[in-house]
């Protein structure tokens, strides 16, 4: 439907047809050509005539024939008449008789030379289902390819609600044989950690497969280390030697995200096959998710640490800069003071220090000194002035420090 269509709503068979049609509307898709005008004279009566000339172009348009008892707004029916030489209707008439009805979807189906929705039609989608299905394809996804599929092949399609329960049911039994074979190549120990799992213990409020759903919160070196005790327990009931053949990888990611979506409670209730294997499905999505996370949470953990000293050394490198001017100032007078005076060192001291007090050139050298010192390694030492940068680091990343740090700060 074009964008300046108007709205439609859907009918039983599941035609859209525009309530209001424009004239442009009505030149496009409701125009019968001279073959269409002598088909449908054929038919006895205005009445079969008109409803002919509908069911031909609803049948070009969206390739569905209207049920019985369903029609077209006046508006069309009128366009359509005026082509046949037909008077015009004011409202629309009542539905005709069954026999007639498939009589002329009949003729219009064999006038346009499509095929109807047959048994050997219905077995080539189930073998087109089935293969979609394992690759990974939504239901819906399914729908809308099976019904560009029977277009092209120029199958009328079937009422609506009629091939959605069809698709589904074949949808259904494909995944019901993908997850008998998930669970056939599960041993036999895993399946008990899963039924195991899914049972909340009394001395818990949640199953550890509800922990294992837990979504990532802020990196905190609490929450790095509960996302790694999930990634090694993972290891310890064997999720990392689980190898799911004949499952793609867009099908492991639908029955994960299935899995997660669903609460124990569910899960208990399906099958044992898809209880077993839906549940597998996301145990080995959660061991490769879980370290992903563990790992971008150290990250976030990381760059929050840095970000919190780099402000830190910023704000007394500022200061300092600031004292260091002042204070290469007074070295500068001092300096001055002792090259243009020709006297004794004594005398030369003692004037100078009557300018210029001691405690105060030593804090200029000192504010001087410290300046030079953050401009080089401020940063660094902030850094390690965090001693819990480095421990967190150590206990929750041994292993994988390096993928989130791997600099040297002292």
């Amino acid at each position: 439907m074009s964008a300046v269509e108007s709205p439609a709503p859907r009918r039983w068979s599941g035609v859209l047809l525009p309530e209001d049609p424009s004239e442009e509307e009505l030149a496009r898709h409701w125009t019968l050509s001279e073959a269409d005008k002598r088909e449908a004279t054929q038919s006895r009566g205005d009445e079969n005539r008109r409803h002919f000339a509908l069911q031909l172009c609803v049948l070009r348009r969206y390739g569905r024939l209207l049920e019985g008892g369903e029609t077209a707004p006046v508006r069309i029916l009128n366009h359509l008449g005026a082509q046949l030489e037909l008077p015009p209707v004011l409202f629309v008439t009542g539905a005709l008789r069954p026999v007639t009805e498939r009589q002329y979807a009949d003729q219009v189906r064999r006038y346009l030379g499509w095929r109807g929705f047959d048994y050997k039609i219905q077995h080539e989608l189930a073998d087109w289902v089935e293969q979609r299905t394992l690759e990974g394809f939504s239901l819906a996804e399914v729908a809308l390819r099976a019904e560009e599929l029977l277009l092209g092949l120029q199958v009328v399609l079937p009422r609506l609600a009629v091939l959605a329960r069809l698709l589904q049911s074949l949808c259904r039994r494909a995944e019901k044989q993908v997850f008998a074979r998930i669970a056939e190549q599960l041993p036999s120990g895993f399946r008990e950690e899963i039924d195991r799992m899914l049972e909340v213990p009394e001395s818990a409020h949640r199953s550890d497969l509800f922990r294992l759903k837990a979504y990532p919160p802020e990196g905190k070196p609490d929450t790095i280390l509960s996302f790694l005790a999930h990634y090694h327990y993972l290891h310890l009931i064997g999720v990392d030697k689980i190898r799911l053949a004949g499952c793609s990888v867009a099908m492991l990611l639908q029955f994960a995200k299935a899995a997660r979506r669903e609460d124990v409670w569910h899960l208990r209730r399906l099958p044992e096959a898809k209880r077993h294997a839906l549940t597998a499905c996301f145990l080995v999505e959660a061991l490769k998710t879980t370290l992903d996370q563990s790992v971008e949470m150290n990250d976030q953990f990381l760059g929050g640490m840095c970000r919190r000293s780099k402000n830190s050394f910023e704000r007394k490198q500022q200061e300092y800069r600031r004292r260091a001017r002042d204070g290469r100032l007074q070295l500068l007078r001092g300096m001055e003071i002792v090259v243009e005076q020709d006297r004794q060192p004594i005398q030369m001291y003692l004037n100078l220090y009557a300018q210029i007090p001691k405690p105060q050139l030593c804090s200029a050298m000192a504010d001087c000194r410290e300046s030079d010192r953050l401009e080089v390694h401020g940063y660094a030492d902030e850094l390690n002035a965090l001693r819990r940068f480095r421990e967190v680091t150590r206990v929750c990343f041994p292993e994988v420090t390096h993928l989130a740090c791997n600099h040297d700060f002292n």
